[in-house]
């Protein structure tokens, strides 16, 4: 989901069918939408975020390996990153449609840099939006230790699947299978800002954790 600064909320509805869409509520309920299945060939978008104006939409694609600009006056979506090759290396410092990825979430910072979770690549990837240029922004697939205070491209990341910054230049990382939430300051360094490396106390069944754990064990009200 995406909130726009005029109260609409876009929300990229997710099915298993053909009747993937984005549909847009606006400040007063009324639902639309914006972008229909006949589009989305599909293939549904799994990360969605606008830009100032609230007229431009990036959506990503984590099957389709590609991330889309959308133009909601005119109704034109354009491809802007992702060659369609889940499993080439990355391609760091070079076009970004000429790029491999797999798309998750996404983030646009003031500035117009594209923050997305490379997540079968352990990253997260960044795109100049001006030139479209992409470049890693965290993680190294090569590293396999959780590793505090150092350059954010000499750390290993686990599937990281959320990413968002706010106004003072953070940019927060859900660092899914390694269970913590990271955070990059402006000068590139990465730590743990929560989270301790445990998944919500003792697994019970698959990913499910156990309801039994105490509040107090997964540091609510704490650090």
């Amino acid at each position: 989901m995406w909130g726009d600064s005029a109260g609409n909320l876009y929300i990229s509805e997710v099915s298993w069918s053909k009747s993937c869409k984005v549909r847009k509520i606006d400040a007063v309920g009324r639902v639309t939408i914006v972008i229909g299945p006949e589009a989305m060939d599909g293939t549904c978008f799994s990360g969605l975020y606008g830009d100032p104006t609230g007229d431009i939409l990036y959506l990503s694609q984590e099957y389709k390996q590609a991330i889309w600009r959308h133009n909601i006056s005119s109704n034109i979506t354009v491809q802007i990153a992702g060659n369609g090759n889940q499993y080439d290396p990355s391609n760091n410092k070079g076009s970004a449609l000429s790029s491999p990825m797999n798309p998750t979430s996404l983030f646009l910072s003031s500035t117009g840099m594209l923050y997305f979770c490379d997540t079968d690549r352990h990253l997260v990837r960044v795109i100049n939006t001006k030139d479209q240029i992409v470049n890693t922004f965290a993680g190294n697939p090569e590293e396999t230790s959780i590793v505090e205070n150092v350059p954010a491209t000499s750390v290993w990341l686990h599937r990281p699947t959320g990413v968002w910054g706010d106004s003072l230049g953070f940019i927060f990382i859900a660092d899914r299978s390694s269970n913590r939430v990271r955070r990059v300051n402006s000068a590139g360094i990465i730590a743990t800002f929560a989270g301790n490396g445990r998944y919500a106390g003792e697994w019970i069944y698959m990913s499910f954790p156990n309801p039994n754990v105490e509040k107090s064990e997964l540091g609510d009200n704490g650090p």
